[in-house]
Parts: C-alpha cells; structure tokens; sequence
C-alpha cells in the first residue's frame, strides 16, 4: 500500500507540474546568463551556421518536448507493471533532479569561462576550470543534461528513453570537437587534466 502511495506521489499531477516548471526555468537562466555573462562572438563559432542555428534549437526544442510530456501529452507512452512502475519513477526523479543541480552547478562554476555549444569558440580571457564538477568529468553541463533526458523519460515510462543513446553521441561528439580547442590553448595542462578525467563521467564509472 505505501509503495501505490509513493508511486502515485512521484507521478502525481502536482509533482509532474513542477518538473515542467523547472525545466521551463532553467531554459530562461540559461538564456538569460548567456546574454548577461557570456564573452563568445557568435560571429566567430567555428560551426556552419546550419549547424549553429541547429544546435540552438535543439535543446529548447528537447526541453519543450519534456515540458510537453510532463503535462500530460502522451509521447511514446508505455504499459508498465505495477511493481516496476515505481523502481522506474523513483530512479528516474534521482536522475532528473540530480542532472538539474548538476548542470547548474557546472554552469555557475564556469561563469565567464561559458560559451553555448553553438558558439564553438575559446573565449577572450578563458581560463581552464578544473574545480567543482570539473575535477570529476570535463563536460558535467552535458552529462547533467542527458541524466534529466532520461530522469523524465523514466518518470512518464516512455519509449523515447532509447533516444538518450544518439543524444549521448551527440554530447561525446560536441565534448570532443570542444576539446581539440581547449588543447590548442592551453596544451599540456589541459592534456593532463584529460588523462585524470573522464568526459561526460567520471573515470571510475
């Protein structure tokens, strides 16, 4: 009985609601810290401008789909048993919330240092973060995004969960041409720093 009881309080309306709402939160600070704080010359980003205006869109683009889920369109839903039903919505909460403190944690501690991944870019004055979540993995931004991809996709038990392994790529690929920039400029303590860290986790994972 406590188990139906749980399970129906982390899927529950209200719980869903402010899920969404964090989302939606989060997609304004970034937008808003990025044109308060970021030094990145949008003209010089090292994309295509396809690639560019792509990249721009697609992670509004997969928060609105989230945001879309948690309030109730059904996108890929699935029948799940009861007894699993609850191992997927508590795992996936763990993973949703998690990923949001985790990317705004990484986001603060870069500060000045941010460029969107559109922007592909060294920024003027950019120093090489190795603090915070950075002494863990080189990218924690994107890995707290996947794990909040996956977070919702578990809570509303959806299909689109698959859909974290191409946007994993999609990160490791972003991440890596990233890196060849980072150690164009700082050179060997960035390669260092990459022999002791793991990309989007941890070594030890």
């Amino acid at each position: 009985m406590r188990s139906k009881a749980l399970d129906m309080f982390l899927q529950s309306p209200t719980i869903l609601i402010l899920m969404a709402l964090v989302i939606v939160v989060l997609l304004l600070y970034w937008d808003i810290r990025e044109r308060s704080a970021s030094r990145a010359n949008k003209k010089q980003s090292r994309h295509t401008p396809a690639a560019q205006r792509g990249i721009r869109v697609l992670f509004p683009l997969l928060g609105m789909i989230l945001v879309a889920q948690l309030l109730g369109i059904q996108i890929g839903s699935l029948a799940v048993p009861r007894g699993l039903s609850l191992t997927l919505a508590a795992f996936g909460h763990v993973l949703f919330w998690g990923g949001i403190l985790l990317a705004l944690w990484a986001r603060e501690t870069l500060g000045h240092n941010w460029a969107h991944a559109a922007d592909y870019q060294v920024v003027p004055g950019q120093q090489l973060v190795v603090y915070g979540p950075y002494r863990f993995s080189r990218h924690p931004i994107y890995t707290g995004l996947l794990l909040m991809f996956i977070g919702v996709e578990l809570v509303v038990h959806s299909w689109l969960v698959i859909f974290a392994i191409p946007l994993f790529f999609f990160l490791r690929w972003q991440a890596g041409r990233e890196e060849h920039l980072l150690l164009k400029t700082f050179g060997d303590p960035y390669s260092t720093y990459m022999q002791n860290t793991g990309c989007l986790f941890p070594r030890s994972i």
